[in-house]
């Protein structure tokens, strides 16, 4: 190769370093800082514990209170007219909720 060649090779590989720094300078500027996802986290975990303290003083049970709002979003989502399912789409859902459920709560009640 001639060293005009190498030369060529040689600036584009500097120049993608510097574009490859450059984009990692844009990234690290954007990027929330620590301190933020820490605070937000610490937010979340006391929005947690709050929600369990009031749900014990009612004596609600949230593990029920869930499963019955599941069962409620996927019946609102069955009956919404905007959205249009297929059948094989609608069984594939069933389907997929039945397995994922334990043996135990496929029992009829009675």
């Amino acid at each position: 190769m001639s060293a005009l060649a190498l030369a060529n090779v040689g600036m584009f590989i500097f120049l993608a370093c510097i574009g490859v720094g450059f984009l990692i300078f844009v990234a690290s500027f954007f990027q929330s800082r620590k301190s933020k996802h820490y605070r937000k986290e610490m937010m979340d975990m006391y929005v947690v514990a709050k929600t369990k303290q009031l749900a014990a003083k009612e004596g609600l049970d949230l593990i029920k209170e869930t499963e019955s709002f599941k069962k409620w979003l996927k019946k609102q989502k069955l009956d919404d007219s905007d959205r249009s399912f297929e059948l094989d789409d609608v069984i594939e859902e069933s389907l997929k909720e039945k397995i994922a459920e334990p043996i135990e709560q496929n029992k009829p009640l009675r």
